[in-house]
């Protein structure tokens, strides 16, 4: 794609002559300049998320696998989809102040979070809660 914006974009400066040239050079530098910094800024927020791993490793293997619907209940986006992506189970993010979703077994929030209700706590790894549904919960729900 960039070699045809770079081909309209020289025809479009046609009617500067010989200004042309130069300003084509600025135009690309300034370019190059703007992608490396985005770069650069992008590739230290991926850093900072590849720390996730480990303890998302660790949150991951005190889930049995199954099929039951886990919830992230206010987590980061980049913890949540480590999770999904690690216990490839299906996820649904909610928000702290809405109500956990009925046909949800597993809740996955942070410790500062008051326990759900109708959920009893498993286990806290690494600032994380991992939460089940009451063994009545789920009676009644089947």
């Amino acid at each position: 794609m960039l070699p045809v914006l770079a081909a309209s974009l020289w025809f479009l400066l046609q009617p500067l002559g010989e200004k042309r040239r130069v300003i084509f050079s600025i135009l690309i530098v300034v370019h190059l300049v703007v992608a490396v910094g985005i770069w650069l800024r992008d590739a230290k927020i991926v850093r900072q998320w590849n720390t996730e791993w480990p303890a998302m490793q660790q949150v991951a293997d005190h889930v049995p696998p199954g099929r039951e619907m886990i919830v992230a209940w206010d987590l980061p986006t980049e913890q949540w989809l480590f999770l999904a992506y690690l216990m490839d189970r299906r996820f649904t993010w909610q928000a702290k102040g809405e109500r956990i979703q009925p046909r949800a077994v597993w809740v996955i929030s942070p410790e500062a979070l008051p326990d759900a209700d109708g959920f009893d706590v498993i286990a806290h790894v690494e600032g994380l809660k991992i939460e089940h549904r009451r063994a009545a919960d789920l009676a009644t729900q089947s």
